[in-house]
């Protein structure tokens, strides 16, 4: 039988239980039980998977597909989700036996174990549209089906899954609509928004905002990844706005600071927008705004300034 416990370092096991009688001890029946820890046993059907030109078909898609021997065990994988283990895990990732149990939060491989345990017990698909929030903060819906894999007598030997990402299906078409206007409207404008959970430190951006910043999805979406964006002349600065005049005695976030964009190294100029949300006890909750790139109005300025000067200079040794 399949089996999970929970290690002595907190993390879950997923292992494979045998037990047979074993002989008596005084008139009392014994019972001999072996455990395995999957990750480390070869599988007792002898292992499977695609074959080549299946896995370069599986790598060909944007969808994340893999397959897992009957004891929940990844034992192929294409480049989709070879690479998610990468960025979760690093590459020493590929080089072990893993479960949903090294690589997800315990609430999410329980869930993904849930579901598997329906196709070993024979359903032909089982699937379910998933809501999760990914390391950075993301909010991630997915369309998640698994399917059995049987071997030439029509017993389960394991499972072929695949995970497409969607839309939010809580939003309806005119909604979907109006948020793809949005983003364009957003993306002329060079204007992103976020949303700032005051309790962990992690804030979730539009597209735009990602863009602006020069930023993916796998950049660190907390205050530390936040502050290392600023210019490290405006740092100091900008952290102390935020803690005195925004936190402590809540004003409105009204701020243009420098930003070095990761991407490129380019030094752009924003106006940063904010607002907190209170609690039903007035304690701070969360901060949203909007980030719009304002760089040609600073650089506009700065030439009407220099215009200016230079206007002066010529005024003042203009001859009489």
């Amino acid at each position: 039988m399949n089996l999970r416990v929970r290690h002595a370092d907190g993390r879950i096991r997923c292992l494979r239980a045998t037990a047979r009688l074993d002989g008596e001890d005084a008139g009392r029946p014994l019972l001999q039980l072996t455990l395995e820890d999957m990750r480390f046993a070869q599988s007792v059907s002898g292992g499977f998977g695609p074959p080549a030109h299946l896995l370069a078909l599986m790598d060909a898609t944007d969808d994340l597909v893999y397959f897992k021997d009957r004891y929940h065990v990844l034992v192929a994988m294409n480049k989709q989700v070879r690479q998610a283990v990468v960025d979760l895990l690093g590459p020493q990732g590929l080089e072990r036996r893993l479960t949903d149990y090294e690589i997800f939060p315990e609430e999410i491989a329980d869930l993904y174990y849930r579901m598997e345990e329906e196709v070993f017990s024979g359903k032909p698909l089982v699937k379910e549209i998933q809501r999760r929030v990914d390391r950075n903060g993301a909010e991630v819906w997915s369309d998640n089906r698994k399917y059995p894999v049987h071997d030439e007598s029509g017993c389960i030997i394991g499972l072929v899954g695949v995970a497409r990402r969607i839309p939010d299906p809580t939003l309806s078409a005119a909604q979907s609509e109006n948020a793809e206007q949005l983003h364009e409207a957003q993306r002329i404008a060079g204007l992103g928004s976020y949303v700032l959970e005051l309790n962990t430190g992690i804030w979730t951006a539009s597209e735009v905002l990602e863009e602006l910043f020069g930023i993916d999805r796998r950049y660190p979406h907390t205050m530390d990844g936040w502050m290392d964006l600023a210019h490290p002349e405006d740092r100091a600065g900008v952290t102390a706005y935020l803690a005195e005049g925004v936190l402590r005695k809540r004003r409105l976030l009204q701020r243009s600071y420098r930003i070095v964009r990761p991407r490129d190294g380019a030094t752009r100029w924003v106006q940063g927008r904010g607002e907190l949300e209170l609690d039903a006890k007035g304690v701070a909750v969360r901060m949203r705004g909007t980030i719009q790139d304002v760089t040609e109005q600073k650089q506009v300025e700065a030439a009407l300034r220099e215009s200016r000067e230079q206007l002066r200079l010529f005024i003042e040794h203009a001859p009489a």
